[in-house]
């Protein structure tokens, strides 16, 4: 009996002992106080306070460093900042189905970098029909910027760019045009590229038209707007027996699988004016691809209707280009590449009374090879006067480039 009243005993003093343990109070810490920012909202102009309650659970202590936000803060430790910028009078100008919104996101991408947004310090980017909201540090900000004016600038908005791809089978025409052409540098293997000034150029493209080796890739030349995205794109499928498979159960005992090349070309040119209006910046960006040649082949096949049955399948000789640059010129000047010496894309269909022989024919023949060049040509409001003539042209004494006699008359426009 004595035992038993000495275990209730001890059983009552451990309960008092319990409860009365002081009971400490659940706390709070607000992200400022964890070297986090409240955001401001937009629409109410107050900042919500963010408070987190720190786990008890030892799994998470790895995550205690980060604190979970209420709905409505992004961190801001590294002094970002929520900015809004309108692009309406950019998109006003194209159709609804061309969604200009996408050049303007591929523009602040280019000049910001993908990693900017994929990394720390955290930052947010959306970008609709009629504005871009930002979510990042002061120097993201002021690039973005940058950009938006440069898109939106009335002057800029009625600035436009003229694409022009071509082949040249001989690679003499650098012979006339030396004098006039101010190389710029380039990163691509093979490729070359140089400004001149437009009288020259009008001079070099009138000299092309009278070569019967020029062929235009693009039946009309496309105007660009600034910013804008255009894309040059000429592809046709070209299928050819690639390989057999046995199969007894189907005459004549085989199935022919066939293969695919999408001979053509894929070219993307992206101009954007610079801020004070005197310099372009483009980015040119392309691939392409050609059956060179093909090979035959004949393989003997065991099957139900021959012990030996021939069948012919095709090896393509693919030859490919690539090309992906960016380019910083005088708006004054007119910009030329060289890709160099490649395969021949498709080309335009041949203006009457100039015949123009099929690139690809025959197949089992080596194609004939081409110097590829691209002439990217802008014009601003004040451009109004037509581009310079043959006839103004054509009475100049020496080549492209002389600055005696011959000089056509820019009429204060440089």
């Amino acid at each position: 009996m004595n035992r038993l009243a000495v275990v209730v005993l001890m059983f009552l003093c451990c309960e008092v002992t319990v409860y009365s343990q002081p009971t400490a109070p659940a706390t709070t810490a607000p992200l400022q106080d964890q070297g986090w920012q409240g955001l401001s909202n937009p629409q109410s102009g107050k900042k919500k306070a963010a408070m987190v309650s720190p786990k008890a659970d030892a799994n998470s202590a790895r995550n205690e460093s980060v604190p979970a936000g209420i709905p409505g803060t992004f961190p801001a430790a590294a002094g970002q900042v929520w900015k809004e910028y309108e692009i309406r009078l950019f998109s006003q100008e194209f159709a609804a189905e061309r969604e200009p919104e996408r050049f303007v996101l591929e523009w602040i991408l280019k000049e910001t970098g993908n990693d900017t947004w994929f990394g720390p310090p955290l930052g947010a980017l959306s970008v609709t029909r009629d504005s871009v909201t930002v979510y990042h540090v002061p120097a993201v900000q002021s690039t973005v910027d940058n950009v938006i004016r440069r898109l939106v600038r009335p002057e800029a908005r009625r600035h436009t760019f003229t694409a022009k791809l071509m082949t040249v089978s001989n690679t003499n025409w650098r012979t006339k045009a030396l004098p006039a052409l101010k190389p710029l540098p380039t990163q691509t293997a093979g490729l070359e590229a140089w400004t001149m000034t437009r009288e020259d150029s009008a001079v070099f493209m009138e000299g092309l038209k009278r070569r019967n080796d020029v062929r235009d890739l693009a039946a009309s030349q496309p105007v660009i707007r600034n910013g804008e995205t255009h894309a040059l794109d000429q592809k046709r499928p070209k299928s050819f027996p690639q390989s057999v498979r046995l199969d007894n159960r189907s005459w004549p005992g085989y199935q022919v699988n066939y293969g695919q090349v999408d001979e053509g070309f894929s070219l993307a040119v992206s101009p954007l004016l610079s801020l004070d209006g005197q310099t372009v910046d483009a980015v040119v960006r392309g691939s392409a691809q050609q059956i060179d040649r093909i090979t035959d082949t004949w393989l003997s096949l065991p099957t139900v209707s021959a012990s030996n049955q021939r069948v012919q399948v095709q090896v393509p000789q693919v030859s490919m280009w690539q090309i992906h640059e960016r380019f910083n010129w005088s708006v004054h000047e007119v910009l030329l590449i060289s890709r160099g010496i490649v395969v021949p894309a498709l080309a335009a269909p041949a203006a009457s009374g100039n015949p123009l022989p099929n690139p690809l024919a025959p197949l089992t023949a080596r194609s004939t090879r081409a110097d590829l060049l691209l002439v990217i040509e802008g014009r601003g409001a004040d451009d109004a006067l037509p581009p310079v003539s043959a006839e103004a042209v054509a009475g100049r004494p020496k080549g492209i480039g002389d600055k005696s006699a011959g000089r056509v008359n820019s009429r204060g426009r440089y």
